[in-house]
């Protein structure tokens, strides 16, 4: 298989190409920067894929216009270039963000399910979905397409998601509190998102997907875990958990998740969620 790959100078393109080439001989990647006009030379029919990385996650006072030149403009340009060429299959990399407006909570809130509507509730999240909805506009093309909605991305170097997590675990004597074990809270392992567009590649699935490890932790089970790769022997305390503010639990430990159902493929339970923690942790190590 034959694939180019957008996004060639950010962070988990360059991770993306490392770990290809090191776990993925059966395919050949090509990558390339979407910053220059560079993409506009390439032939891109002459590619079996497609996966569109390129865009940013963060603009100077959260400008709604600097989101949408980058993540809807150049996506409808460049699926506008990939149809006129017959280009065969477009894999575009979403973000759960797409829903960041549907409120954390507890209890069902929170929870995104099948039947879930996207509303974004940031500029990068309404980005996000315009430029899902450009490329659903151009309808029938004899391309096939495929949305792949992530939650954070994990990994070293990658997204500092279990920053505050590795402070908490670093001060001597402070429990973990257990609070909300049932709010769960999806991330995706860097090595499992990369392993999943790898191989819907050869299968040509077109939709939506939903891609996160499993099963689902909450906030303090994460907390455990990340102690735990870190070799500091943590206490839970319920009691300190029924003692945070009500505020301080709704900020910190409310739930953001998909439904497990909606990661069904067998990619995302290959590396356990407890797995994928201690391996981004023991990657932030001090050698």
């Amino acid at each position: 298989m034959k694939v180019l790959v957008t996004g060639k100078n950010g962070k988990l393109v360059s991770y993306f190409r490392q770990y290809a080439a090191a776990n993925r001989p059966e395919s050949s990647f090509d990558f390339v920067s979407l910053r220059t006009d560079e993409w506009k030379t390439l032939e891109l029919a002459s590619y079996d894929a497609l996966i569109h990385c390129a865009g940013i996650t963060s603009a100077p006072d959260n400008d709604y216009e600097s989101f949408y030149r980058a993540n809807v403009e150049l996506t409808e340009r460049l699926f506008e270039e990939y149809v006129r060429q017959q280009g065969r299959y477009f894999i575009y990399l979403s973000s759960m963000a797409v829903y960041d407006g549907i409120g954390w909570g507890f209890g069902d809130k929170g929870r995104i399910g099948a039947d879930t509507p996207p509303c974004p509730g940031s500029p990068y999240g309404r980005s996000k979905l315009e430029a899902e909805h450009a490329v659903r506009a151009f309808g029938r093309t004899g391309t096939k397409t495929a949305f792949v909605r992530a939650p954070s991305i994990v990994g070293a170097g990658i997204e500092a998601y279990f920053d505050r997590y590795i402070r908490c675990a670093d001060i001597p004597l402070l429990p973990i509190p257990w609070v909300h074990t049932e709010a769960k809270r999806s991330f995706v392992y860097v090595d499992t998102l990369i392993d999943f567009l790898c191989e819907l590649v050869p299968t040509g699935r077109e939709g939506v997907f939903f891609p996160q490890n499993l099963p689902a932790l909450s906030v303090s089970e994460m907390m455990l875990e990340v102690a735990r790769a870190k070799g500091k022997k943590k206490k839970t305390s319920r009691a300190l958990g029924v003692l945070l503010p009500g505020p301080v639990q709704k900020r910190f430990f409310s739930q953001i998740c998909y439904e497990e159902a909606l990661s069904a493929d067998e990619v995302f339970s290959r590396i356990p969620s407890r797995e994928a923690i201690a391996r981004v942790i023991k990657g932030t190590q001090s050698p």
